[in-house]
């Protein structure tokens, strides 16, 4: 059976940059730019009156300019070495909550306690489609009202499949070890994924995300709940292309407000 907590233990034993991000670029420069582009792409609004959780925050490559940014960040992880290792590197920065996670849900997060929630890189490698689909149940719960979120899962399909695939095999050759299930991952129809993510009462799209880095063949949900919940949960059309999904009418560039609950 997979065990996600041992094996990210181990791969931060081994090398844990290496695993955390695989591009080349200077480790925490790169992290910074990746959350300013994605940040932008997603919509998100960062405020010092936010708090923000980010899902998978690992050695803190992401979370270093999170803290710049919100006012208080709570850094959740399976793997404590990885939480270990994120603490020795910000240190001396105070607005960051680490929590171990038990990596198959939120449960360790309270109803409606953050303002905007953020996971990216992460859910692609979680192993068990059930802990894929509570992750998108238990985001909308914590959000609180007038809350955002962007979560990111690798894209359904047979191109993204040997996208991926190719990943694994430059991944392999460079030593990392990439054919367990707690790096692959799994792949889960859109339509499963919008349905958990809809289970609360939510209005759900879903688009793929750019087909060039920093996102790769990867799937980002559209999720609006609202209080009381009016009209159809999901409409729109199916259109697949070479790395992308789209259903109804997003557009362009903007990967969107994945989680966005409003008042009554």
């Amino acid at each position: 059976m997979p065990d996600s907590r041992a094996w990210w233990n181990r791969a931060a034993h081994e090398d844990a940059r290496s695993y955390v991000a695989t591009a080349p670029d200077p480790f925490f420069d790169r992290g910074r730019r990746d959350t300013d582009e994605l940040v932008a792409f997603c919509g998100l609004e960062p405020s010092k009156n936010k708090t923000l959780l980010e899902i998978g925050a690992g050695v803190g490559r992401m979370t270093r300019r999170f803290a710049q940014l919100y006012g208080r960040v709570i850094a959740l992880d399976v793997a404590d070495e990885l939480l270990r290792l994120g603490r020795s590197n910000l240190i001396g920065v105070e607005n960051i909550e680490r929590v171990l996670g038990s990596g198959a849900d939120l449960d360790v997060v309270p109803d409606r306690s953050v303002d905007d929630l953020f996971s990216y890189i992460t859910l692609q490698h979680v192993p068990s489609v059930a802990a894929v689909l509570r992750y998108l149940q238990d985001a909308s719960r914590v959000l609180r009202l007038g809350g955002q979120g962007a979560l990111q899962v690798r894209q359904p399909g047979l191109m993204p499949w040997a996208a991926d695939l190719a990943g694994h095999l430059v991944h392999a050759a460079q030593g990392r070890r990439v054919w367990g299930a707690e790096w692959r991952g799994t792949r889960i129809p859109a339509r499963m994924l919008l349905q958990a993510a809809s289970g609360s009462g939510a209005r759900v799209r879903a688009a793929a995300a750019r087909p060039t880095p920093p996102m790769g063949a990867a799937l980002a949900l559209m999720v609006r709940p609202q209080q009381p919940l009016h009209g159809p949960i999901w409409a729109g059309d199916l259109a697949f292309g070479v790395r992308g999904l789209w259903i109804g009418g997003v557009q362009g560039r903007r990967w969107g407000r994945v989680f966005q609950r409003s008042g009554v």
